[in-house]
């Protein structure tokens, strides 16, 4: 799961960007990465919740009661106990595994339905063309690809740095 969302930020932070105008950088990227942190942290907790929920629910009963795979093992005392409870954990990964996966497909599904929507105009007036949207800039503002994303992996938290360009009379 840590791969798939090292590999897709990139791309949904392209389409935040890209997707409002040059003026408004600054709070596309605040909605973005409080909108990433919301979604992580609820998918954590939902996630768990499952996982657990099920966990709990399909263990043997010398196991009962016991919240966490080391202390199920250590409360049972066969080989055959011990077996369940290691496959009552296997079926708790695949059941919060596939709720995820089932959730991602669902996201997608209603985004590419809203993206449709949007491409034909459905229930808007005519859409305008991308020229036409963007409002004039101001002179020292910065433009959408010199908004710079910096994420500090080791607290998860993320920054926001804004760097301008080296020669300020280029512009």
């Amino acid at each position: 799961m840590g791969t798939g969302c090292a590999l897709a930020n990139p791309a949904i932070v392209e389409a935040v960007m890209s997707a409002i105008p040059e003026d408004k950088a600054g709070a596309g990227a605040g909605i973005d990465g409080t909108m990433t942190e919301v979604g992580t942290s609820l998918g954590v907790a939902v996630l768990g919740a499952v996982m657990n929920s099920r966990f709990t629910t399909l263990l043997p009963a010398t196991a009962t009661g016991a919240a966490s795979l080391p202390a199920a093992q250590s409360a049972t005392h066969t080989p055959a106990d011990r077996a369940a409870v290691l496959d009552a954990f296997t079926s708790a990964i695949q059941t919060s595994q596939l709720a995820g996966a089932t959730a991602v497909l669902t996201g997608g599904c209603i985004t590419a339905l809203l993206l449709w929507r949007a491409e034909r105009g459905v229930g808007a007036g005519p859409l305008l063309p991308r020229s036409a949207r963007i409002t004039a800039r101001p002179p020292n503002a910065l433009s959408a690809h010199e908004v710079n994303w910096l994420h500090n992996s080791t607290s998860g938290a993320r920054s926001f740095a804004l760097c301008t360009r080296a020669d300020a009379n280029t512009r």
